[in-house]
């Protein structure tokens, strides 16, 4: 007697695809995270106030408080339009974020060199620190947005790229967060900052792999790229270069 014919499970035929949808909803998650940590980092500092109206700055500084916080806005939306399937919108929206980023990394040199005119001669060592903070993180921020932009078709590589960016520049608001404990001191302050930026990009990276199966070489390359700056940076302040190159620049904005 011929046997009755026998079916495979579509289950067993099939490897399960990885489960992409948790990734898309991690971006838009982290994309907020980013925006609380910058905004509360700089609320006692700057965002309170400039509300009370006791806040007196070079208009530099405001301009750009304005275009940084103002990015991780977009990023929230950018993020979001991905997540709902509006990618029309979110292309048109990125030639909007171009122009912003373009303005964010002049601005924060132009900011950078107003806070050193004003700090190096009253508090020089928290000028030279937070000027490191800002030069290094802008230039990362430019890169990682740069590259970004040249990976626009490869979305898998653009939307990590772009977190990075997001990233790059989310350790002054950390530190600013630190500096609410008294008792740790301004070198103590940039590592830990360092330290828990770091943290927050490995726990990233380890939900990214548990979405999509792999760890992707942007998480790899930036990851090592954004730990070797942050490092990099806390070797170079206290030296007689960054001193020299400091006050070159304070120099400028006289």
């Amino acid at each position: 007697m011929m046997g009755a014919p026998t079916y495979s499970s579509p289950a067993k035929l099939s490897r399960p695809r990885p489960n992409v949808v948790p990734a898309q909803y991690l971006y838009v998650s982290v994309a907020v995270l980013l925006a609380l940590v910058a905004f509360l980092g700089f609320a006692s500092s700057y965002w309170v106030p400039l509300a009370s109206g006791t806040l007196d700055l070079h208009p530099a500084i405001h301009v750009h408080a304005a275009l940084f916080f103002v990015w991780t806005l977009l990023f929230i939306v950018q993020t979001a339009l991905v997540t709902s399937g509006h990618t029309r919108w979110h292309r048109e929206l990125g030639l909007a974020g171009i122009a912003l980023a373009s303005a964010m990394v002049f601005s924060g040199v132009l900011a950078t060199i107003v806070s050193l005119q004003a700090s190096l001669p009253i508090r020089p060592e928290l000028a030279r620190t937070s000027a490191a903070l800002s030069f290094s993180g802008i230039a990362l921020f430019s890169t990682f947005v740069t590259l970004g932009i040249a990976n626009i078709k490869r979305h898998d590589w653009h939307k990590r790229l772009m977190m990075l960016a997001s990233f790059s520049i989310v350790q002054a608001a950390v530190a600013r967060l630190i500096r609410l404990v008294p008792t740790i001191t301004l070198s103590e302050r940039i590592l830990i900052g360092a330290v828990i930026v770091d943290v927050m990009l490995f726990a990233i990276v380890l939900l990214d792999r548990r979405s999509t199966g792999r760890v992707h070489p942007v998480w790899l390359l930036g990851g090592a790229a954004v730990i070797s700056v942050q490092y990099l940076r806390i070797v170079i302040v206290p030296t007689e270069f960054w001193r020299h190159v400091t006050q070159w620049f304070a120099m400028l904005g006289a």
